[in-house]
């Protein structure tokens, strides 16, 4: 399997050197998806459907990179949220000098 796919990603593209030499690491990596998310192992091994599959693939991890990369003040306003409810979930009033109150 891990050959088709090297197969199918070396005709799509004309890659550069370096880009060449990671394919291997890339191809094993979405074997690996490929037989995570098959429905059986029929399903796994259909040439038939290898390329759209590969591009299901693609999508998806194009989608969960894009939804990591948030701004600084989302990141800080989560912080904000994690310091809130450190108390296992629970807010724990505080006074505004700091000590803790109920």
């Amino acid at each position: 399997m891990i050959q088709q796919i090297v197969k199918m990603l070396k005709k799509d593209k004309n890659g550069s050197t370096e880009w060449l030499s990671k394919l291997p690491q890339m191809a094993k990596q979405l074997e690996v998806s490929l037989y995570r998310s098959a429905r059986s192992f029929q399903e796994y091994m259909d040439m038939n459907t290898l390329k759209q599959r590969l591009q299901m693939i693609a999508m998806e991890v194009s989608r969960k990179a894009k939804g990591t990369s948030s701004s600084s003040s989302d990141r800080q306003r989560g912080s904000d949220r994690n310091n809130m409810y450190s108390n296992n979930g629970m807010h724990t009033p505080q006074h505004h000098d700091g000590r803790l109150g109920g």
